[in-house]
């Protein structure tokens, strides 16, 4: 376990006077959860720290706020750290771009090894092999110092957890499971409260909606492939938010002989948001590339200016490419 570029990143972080997060927009579990962690953690330090946000943070994740965010983009001049977590380009953090740019130093922690970097920071670390941006927070904070207590071990193993399904997505790993370990020997912290406030609180309307997007789902390649959509019609007439569909993709993932699963999400009539998961053997990365997205292997996204319909095709089409290919290679 290679420590240096943590304590590189710590050294700096704990001679900043005042250090400003920024996840990336349309925040998860793993986004919130590791800048939350964190940013209690150099608060521990003494460091004046914040999260910088400027959307509503999902009702499933509202616990993980902590009292560290603002929509204040002033809180960051030419004195702060700014440091991005789980994304490492400017054009994921949506309107919050020119306030991490103002910033004197600029830092970042991701675990998404598809996508272009840019190249503002003055210190960048990206493992792509990691499960979690959260292990990377964690890895930090022990490096800086930082004794873990209730909260932060909270907020790690929210990250963890969402990121890998409860740990079982294709992601996880042996270090994954030897920080949740740790992780489950800080005094108070209790994992069942944390699934609970994670996955125990649907709304009536996002469980309506879920149903809607499975009943409506369609089957390519013999069964291998499904997709759906989450039209804004579906979402006027159950009352649901955009925000609450982030497990549906799972959801249709686990379908008995299903390989790859894909969610169309419409948030306007010429913006589409993807996301597409594969079990085994297919490179979902790649055909979100092609889209100018990215992600991992197995659990990939990519939005697309267009209408839903020309989506569904570009997409659909590129995916039953990418799965014979794919699929062809595994089976020689």
């Amino acid at each position: 376990m290679n420590m240096e570029p943590f304590e590189i990143l710590g050294k700096i972080l704990n001679e900043s006077k005042r250090v400003v997060i920024f996840p990336h927009e349309n925040v998860d579990g793993d986004a919130m959860g590791t800048a939350s962690a964190l940013c209690l953690g150099f608060r521990q330090q003494g460091i004046e720290s914040f999260i910088c946000i400027d959307e509503a943070i999902p009702a499933n994740l509202d616990f993980l706020e902590s009292g560290c965010c603002t929509s204040d983009q002033e809180v960051v001049d030419s004195h702060t750290t700014a440091l991005m977590v789980d994304c490492s380009s400017v054009s994921r953090i949506g309107n919050r771009k020119a306030a991490f740019l103002r910033a004197g130093t600029k830092l970042c922690i991701d675990h998404h090894g598809t996508r272009e970097h840019d190249t503002e920071f003055d210190f960048l670390h990206v493992e792509a092999n990691s499960a979690a941006c959260a292990e990377l927070a964690f890895l930090l904070l022990k490096a800086m110092g930082i004794t873990l207590n209730q909260q932060i071990a909270e907020r790690i193993f929210a990250g963890l957890t969402t990121d890998t399904g409860n740990f079982q997505y294709s992601n996880t790993t042996a270090r994954s499971h030897r920080i949740a370990a740790e992780i489950h020997q800080v005094p108070g912290f209790d994992s069942k409260k944390i699934s609970s406030l994670l996955y125990e609180r649907n709304s009536f309307p996002a469980m309506k909606l879920s149903a809607m997007v499975v009943e409506n789902a369609r089957f390519e390649c013999d069964g291998k492939m499904v997709y759906s959509c989450v039209t804004m019609k579906m979402l006027e007439e159950t009352g649901a938010l955009m925000n609450e569909t982030d497990g549906i993709v799972q959801r249709l993932m686990s379908i008995k002989g299903v390989e790859t699963a894909i969610i169309f999400k419409e948030h306007s009539e010429n913006f589409v948001k993807v996301s597409m998961r594969a079990k085994s053997c297919v490179n979902v990365a790649e055909v979100a590339k092609k889209m100018g997205g990215g992600g991992h292997i197995r659990a990939a996204g990519c939005s697309i200016k267009d209408g839903l319909e020309k989506a569904v095709q570009a997409v659909t089409s590129a995916m039953k490419e990418q799965m014979k290919t794919d699929m062809e290679e595994s089976q020689r």
